[in-house]
């Protein structure tokens, strides 16, 4: 029997709620181009978050995404934001784009 991979490669718990990273990838660029930071700052954000969801899609992931039906989604939602969130705070200094990007996508430190 195949062993079945709904659990975050990162938390380990069940995932719920599954977005794929292309699709994740599409809603952070346009909630960037909405953000008051510099083009290269969301040039770097964007080249970060594509590598590590890059890295990300090569997990076996049997648990499919609910906006394309792709089966490649290994993290859960928690684990997706808190990444991103840290690499946003790791290029931009504007707080106002990082409470933004915390009440839209929903997360709490």
């Amino acid at each position: 029997m195949e062993e079945q991979n709904y659990l975050c490669v990162s938390c380990f718990q069940v995932i719920t709620n599954p977005i794929c990273p292309v699709c994740f990838l599409r809603e952070v660029k346009i909630w960037l181009k909405e953000q008051s930071v510099s083009e290269k700052t969301k040039q770097k954000v964007t080249e970060e978050l594509t590598n590590v969801l890059n890295n990300l899609a090569e997990k076996p992931a049997d648990t499919n995404c609910i906006l394309c039906g792709s089966r490649n989604v290994s993290l859960c939602m928690y684990c997706l934001i808190w990444k991103t969130n840290r690499i946003i705070k790791k290029y931009t200094s504007n707080k106002k784009a990082v409470e933004n990007f915390e009440e839209i996508f929903n997360y709490n430190s």
